[in-house]
């Protein structure tokens, strides 16, 4: 997003939203806004607002959508090269496995205020 404000009043002049995948505009703009998702959501969102004293709604509603219209664009890209996941993962891909443990037995895992989960982490990184 750049803007040209008024500097008496604060007040924007005019603005314009800026979109791209290498984040180019980054360093000019006053706001970096990225979001990622599926076409049922938003998946995550970060944004940075600097140089200026915050986002008038209607503005940020505006990158919003222009966000949700690109990722759409990039997801359609996608789909012409592979329109659902492989029936099984790849010999290097990555393996996983998910166990669900009862709350009541979670603190014997985590330990004392998150003891064992930190000092595994300490080891393992």
């Amino acid at each position: 997003l750049i803007l040209d404000s008024n500097p008496d009043s604060g007040n924007i002049q005019r603005y314009q939203i800026l979109s791209d995948l290498s984040g180019i505009e980054d360093a000019l703009g006053c706001m970096d806004f990225k979001m990622a998702g599926t076409r049922k959501g938003i998946t995550s969102c970060q944004v940075d607002i600097k140089g200026c004293h915050g986002i008038p709604l209607d503005i940020f509603e505006e990158a919003v959508m222009l966000s949700r219209d690109s990722r759409y664009k990039v997801l359609d890209i996608m789909d012409q090269c592979q329109s659902s996941p492989r029936p099984t993962l790849k010999e290097n891909g990555p393996a996983y496995e998910t166990i669900e443990v009862p709350s009541y037995k979670r603190k014997k895992i985590m330990g004392a205020g998150g003891y064992k989960i930190r000092s595994l982490i300490e080891e393992t990184g």
